[in-house]
Parts: C-alpha cells; structure tokens; sequence
C-alpha cells in the first residue's frame, strides 16, 4: 500500500507541474494575444526616430567629448625610433595565442628526423 501511495504521489505532483507550466504559457500567450494588440501596433508605428543632436555652438557638446578631444589633441605624436629609443612597443597588444601558438611552442611542430624521414642516397 506504502508502493502505490509513493507512485500516486509522484504522479500527481507531476500533473501538478505540467498543469503550472501550462498556466505560466498560456499567461504568457495572453500577454502577447491579448486585445493589447491594437495598443501595440500604435506604439510600434508612432515611436520616433532618434536623430543626432544638432550642436551648433562649441560650448553644447557633452563634457566627456570636450575631454576625449583634449586628450587626443595634446598627445605628442612619437616617430617609431623615437619609440624604440624609449623601450616602448608599437602594434597591437594582448592578442589571445591560438592554439597553433602553444603547439608551436610545445614542438608539434618540429620536424624529427627519423630513418624512414631520411632520403636514400
């Protein structure tokens, strides 16, 4: 009696789960069939664009663009030797090894020479 109990048990919380997620869908279903369509449809075609704004005097631009442009304006500008003079690196930075790399550099790559590698004189 105990055996049957357990197995009525697993199965009504089971159709207790499957009757919640049905809910849950059918909530969600309504959200987005519901009579809010019409409502919808007016939102979607009376958003407007966004467009830039118009700035005409210096003194409108954004703060942190007027200390980008400072920044960027004041940067002395280095030849490449004059770069190596100083130790400093030009190129790109922190590129990601790719696996060819780490193989490389654990010799998969290298070429062993063995008896059968070896050309017949």
């Amino acid at each position: 009696d105990s055996v049957n109990g357990s197995a009525d048990g697993i199965i009504d919380s089971t159709a207790a789960t499957t009757q919640w997620k049905r809910n849950q869908y059918r909530k969600i279903e309504d959200k987005f069939n519901s009579d809010n369509d019409e409502s919808n449809r007016i939102l979607y075609t009376d958003t407007k664009k966004l467009e830039p704004l118009n700035i005409d005097n210096y003194e409108d631009v954004q703060p942190m663009w007027k200390e980008m442009e400072s920044r960027v304006t004041r940067r002395r500008s280095l030849t490449l030797e004059q770069l190596k003079q100083r130790g400093g690196v030009s190129g790109r930075r922190n590129i990601r090894k790719s696996e060819e790399d780490y193989w490389e550099r654990a010799g998969v790559y290298d070429i062993e020479e063995t008896s059968t590698d070896k050309p017949d004189k």
